[in-house]
This record gives C-alpha cells, structure tokens and sequence, in this order.
C-alpha cells in the first residue's frame, strides 16, 4: 500500500516568526503476508517504509497468531541517517469477536552506547 500525508505541504507556526515554514509530506510504503501454519496457527510479516523530509524509517517484523492471541517481534532502522537510534519491538495482542489489542514494548538500541525500554 501507499500513502501519502500533507500532500499541501501546510505551514505551521506555534511562535511568532516561524509562519514561512511548512510540514514536509510523508510518504508511507507498506506490505504484509498471512500464511497459514496450520488450522490454529497463522503467520503474519509487514514492512513499512516511511519518508518524511530528511527522515527515513524502515520497520519490518513477524507476529504469530495462535487463534485469538499472538506475539511478534518487529525491528526499526532509520535508513540513510546512522545518528537515529534502532528499535525492537515486542509485541503481544488477542483478538476476540473482531476485537483488536495489542500491548507494544519498546527496546531502543543505540548500537555504540547504551540500551533502554520504554
């Protein structure tokens, strides 16, 4: 899928001084798979790309779901701009009568210094 935001570039201004300065587009490229592993089990992949101004994002992961329940396991890079930080993402979520949660956990990696969770 594509999609495209800010498509009129608005401009923006919270101070005074700041009225000529507008909101890049960002641009969002996404795909997935569903793959059945058996009659209870169903694999699921994505990849999103975004791009924003300078700003690129890749994120891609696997989540398993177990009839209702699942978990997954997502990474985050930013392409072309080594100072951001990458990401794993644990994920763990259910689905019952149609209805969607997910409980997101965060670990930011900063390969040459430190670790942390959100």
């Amino acid at each position: 899928g594509l999609s495209i935001h800010n498509l009129n570039s608005p401009k923006y201004s919270f101070l005074t001084g700041s009225e000529n300065q507008q909101l890049p587009r960002r641009i969002s490229l996404f795909t997935g798979f569903k793959s059945a592993i058996n009659k209870d089990q169903t694999l699921h992949g994505d990849i999103l790309f975004m791009n924003q101004g300078v700003f690129n994002d890749f994120t891609g992961g696997l989540r398993l779901n177990f009839n209702g329940p699942e978990v997954g396991l997502y990474y985050r890079r930013s392409v072309f701009n080594e100072s951001n930080s990458d990401a794993i993402s644990f994920m763990l979520g259910a689905e019952i009568n149609n209805i969607k949660s997910n409980l997101d956990m965060r670990l930011i990696i900063k390969l040459s210094q430190s670790v942390c969770i959100l």
